[in-house]
């Protein structure tokens, strides 16, 4: 027997430029794990990647992904492309809500992404996290990361059909609950200086 509760309050609405909030993608978006060059929907409460590299778990706050540190992992948020340009040239973000669980031993990636090569992370242009969460407390407290999507461009980025708009990765160790994550309007909240683009 399955379970029939979607765990979404019927009322629940999500706001305009919502990827992921309530444990879920926000339609029409949706989130993948991926590894070894292959992906798997998450669709259900645990769900692992491919080769089991990085593993996502519905918990009461979010969802809780989990990398075990042999190699690449990602996890991915899909959908129809958009155009982003404009968002980035009005001041728009990248904006992700998390907790950090495990630190990282290894570099971490935010990136963007799309299926045609001359679009989004060109070149594999990807920004550095790992100072970011390093310098978060693991354990309990959440942190709101606001990335302008004007430091992709400027790394190198095509934003005029992206389909991923939102991806982390590392080959390490490493465990982050996520609440939401969402594409905002200019706010004040937004990082004054770009993280290293790599």
């Amino acid at each position: 027997m399955l379970s029939e509760d979607p765990r979404i309050p019927p009322a629940w609405r999500a706001r305009p430029g919502s990827l992921f909030a309530a444990a879920h993608a926000t339609a029409p978006w949706s989130l993948f794990v991926a590894d070894g060059g292959a992906q798997v929907h998450v669709t259900t409460p645990h769900q692992s990647s491919p080769h089991g590299i990085v593993s996502a778990d519905s918990v009461p706050e979010g969802t809780q992904v989990t990398w075990g540190g042999t190699q690449d992992g990602l996890l991915e948020i899909s959908g129809r492309a958009q155009d982003l340009r404009r968002a980035a040239a009005s001041g728009g973000s990248l904006n992700l809500r998390y907790r950090l669980d495990a630190p990282s031993d290894q570099e971490v990636r935010l990136a963007l992404f799309c299926t045609e090569a001359r679009c989004a992370s060109l070149h594999d242009v990807a920004l550095d996290l790992t100072p970011t969460l390093r310098a978060a407390p693991p354990g309990g407290e959440w942190r709101t990361l606001s990335v302008p999507l004007s430091c992709f461009a400027a790394g190198g980025a095509d934003l005029s059909a992206v389909e991923m708009p939102f991806t982390i990765g590392t080959a390490g160790h490493l465990k982050l609950t996520i609440s939401d994550v969402s594409l905002e309007p200019a706010g004040a909240r937004a990082l004054r200086a770009c993280p290293r683009a790599i």
